[in-house]
């Protein structure tokens, strides 16, 4: 299934004219999937195969910059190894006006908070 996000070469969107329309659509789509606990189904309906995720801090083990579908599933497949997941609630999509959409390089957000307990050593 070809993802519904993909965008042309030069970086942006394919139909410019429906970012506001398709970044709500998939959005609701990641925060249902999300609450219904089925986020790797999000992953391969909804993430580009070229996906780029950047976290706040990495490590060796896992970098705060990873690229590739296949690096993202293993990085999800890793966090689910490590945390020990007692609740998820996901909430948005929060998507701004079109003008600060483009400026700000189209930012769309959905927030995820989990629960947790010790991770796969106990801490």
């Amino acid at each position: 299934m070809e993802s519904p996000n993909r965008s042309r070469d030069d970086g942006s969107l394919a139909n410019e004219e429906n970012t506001m329309p398709e970044a709500l659509r998939i959005g609701t789509k990641l925060v249902e999937l999300c609450n219904a606990g089925e986020s790797e189904k999000a992953v391969d309906e909804l993430y580009s195969d070229d996906i780029v995720s950047i976290e706040g801090q990495g490590s060796e083990e896992m970098p705060a910059r990873m690229e590739g579908i296949d690096a993202i599933r293993k990085k999800g497949e890793w966090w689910f190894a490590n945390h020990e997941v007692h609740g998820m609630k996901a909430a948005g999509p929060f998507c701004g006006h079109k003008e600060f959409l483009y400026l700000m390089g189209q930012v769309r957000a959905v927030v995820v908070k989990y629960r947790l307990a010790g991770g796969a050593d106990g801490q």
